[in-house]
């Protein structure tokens, strides 16, 4: 049996969140930083086989010369067994307005 690739490969994905994460992405520079780190959290749950055990830390939020922004840390959550897995990420999202962000690419190590 060959095991499923696991390797979040870049993709270009345009995607509107309303009320990302709490308030956080709603704040008064909701195309900043910490809307980045928000959105960039919900992109990289979406990919977990269990969001709600996801544990962020670790991360870097830059803002890159073109405007987007990218996210970098580490996520811990249980894999299909319940056992917890440690994956790594990078993450370049793009504000639009409002709550609006573009994902441009999603990359992860690990397991």
């Amino acid at each position: 049996m060959i095991a499923p690739m696991r390797t979040l490969v870049p993709m270009l994905v345009a995607v509107t969140l309303l009320g990302a994460t709490g308030c956080s992405a709603g704040s008064d520079d909701g195309g900043g930083e910490a809307g980045a780190k928000d959105v960039c959290q919900q992109f990289v749950g979406k990919r977990l086989k269990s969001p709600g055990s996801a544990d962020f830390s670790g991360e870097t939020v830059t803002e890159n010369t073109d405007g987007s922004w990218t996210v970098s840390g580490d996520v811990d959550s249980q894999n299909s067994f319940g056992g917890l897995v440690r994956n790594s990420y990078t993450c370049k999202v793009r504000h639009t307005s409002g709550a609006d962000w573009r994902l441009v690419d999603l990359q992860s190590t690990g397991n």
